[in-house]
């Protein structure tokens, strides 16, 4: 028996089109999780990383609360804006 195929989507990241009884601004909900590792042969006494991780929002999208976890918790953690408004 041969099992159908569902033809991939062009734009699976964009809204689906609305109909015409349904609302015109449909809502898109993403959930992304980021893990970064880091191993290293023996202990590690200073280290400098950044991160621009955070979602921003725009006239066109609404972030719902967000958040970055670091473990072991950092000495010194600051957060800014760059110039694009990241």
């Amino acid at each position: 028996m041969v099992e159908p195929v569902r033809r991939p989507d062009p734009q699976p990241f964009q809204p689906r089109r609305s109909s015409p009884t349904t609302d015109h601004h449909a809502a898109v909900k993403y959930t992304i999780t980021h893990r970064t590792l880091y191993h290293y042969s023996s202990g590690v006494a200073l280290c400098h990383n950044q991160a621009w991780l955070l979602p921003r929002e725009a006239s066109w999208q609404r972030c719902r609360p967000s958040r970055i976890t670091i473990q072991p918790r950092p000495a010194l953690s600051v957060e800014r804006q760059d110039f694009f408004g990241n």
